[in-house]
């Protein structure tokens, strides 16, 4: 932030919702198995290469629903999950992902462990930085990640029909129902084609009741389901950042971490 000088209030929210993840899609190849998309996970190296991509203007998601959702997120998972190449080969290994092909990569039965990723363009700087890490992390594990960008409409020809094995987006949103969309069997947005009777059941019985202690115990209990399952992993919380002159007062901001001018002035004085 240093191009913009000194003189100007920087404000960064954390926004709510779901944050930047990857949706490993358990219908389809390689991460119909447990075992690949737990070391999928396990085999990302995310706090550093989040803490250079954004230098320090986003923090690594720790779970699928981002701090700033209300009444639903579970601190419990913060630093839970480490980057481990070690476990993660071993758990390649226990699936029978033990020998390699003349480039390095695992195989099985003649088939090399690979995953294509499905984006839709233009892709950012920074997604595309991360998705360079992912590749790189996980090739050092004999696992390779093919990249398959596409324009908008053949993206959606591919998604809909969940003829990819991985994807990525966040979703803001200031209700933990977002999970729905990306989670229940009739989800719009089920990236990862999730279809778990207890995973409706949580997410059916946290639309329903108006409780807020109880819908943080629902939502805690599929955020949980989540770090076992590994269906989604999470690798950054979205944040909103406004920059603005000493002579703007009284600027606030909505739980989207965008301005409201409402009550705003502008002064003469710094």
């Amino acid at each position: 932030m240093s191009q913009i000088g000194d003189e100007f209030t920087i404000e960064n929210v954390t926004m709510p919702g779901l944050p930047y993840t990857l949706f490993l899609n358990e219908a389809h190849g390689v991460f119909a198995d447990e075992n690949v998309r737990r070391a999928f996970a396990l085999g990302i190296d995310i706090g550093p290469a989040v803490d250079s991509i954004y230098q320090g203007q986003a923090e690594r998601a720790w779970s699928i629903l981002s701090p700033a959702t209300p009444d639903s997120y579970d601190p419990s998972l913060e630093e839970s999950r480490a980057f481990d190449p070690d476990a993660a080969g071993a758990l390649l290994d226990a699936s029978g992902w033990t020998e390699r092909d003349s480039e390095g990569y695992r195989t099985k039965d003649g088939a090399r462990l690979s995953a294509r990723w499905l984006a839709y363009t233009p892709i950012s700087d920074a997604n595309a930085s991360l998705g360079d890490v992912v590749q790189s992390d996980l090739r050092d594990l004999g696992f390779e990640i093919v990249r398959d960008n596409r324009e908008i409409a053949q993206y959606y020809e591919a998604f809909d029909a969940r003829d990819y094995d991985l994807s990525d987006w966040s979703f803001p949103s200031v209700d933990a129902d977002v999970l729905r969309a990306h989670m229940h069997s009739g989800g719009y947005k089920n990236g990862s084609s999730i279809v778990d009777p207890v995973v409706d059941q949580l997410l059916d019985d946290a639309i329903a009741t108006s409780d807020p202690a109880a819908r943080t115990v629902l939502y805690q209990q599929l955020q949980q389901w989540n770090a076992t399952h590994v269906a989604m992993v999470p690798i950054t919380v979205p944040t909103a950042i406004t920059a603005y002159s000493p002579s703007l007062k009284n600027l606030t901001f909505d739980l989207y971490g965008q301005p409201l001018f409402y009550e705003a002035s502008l002064t003469t004085a710094p």
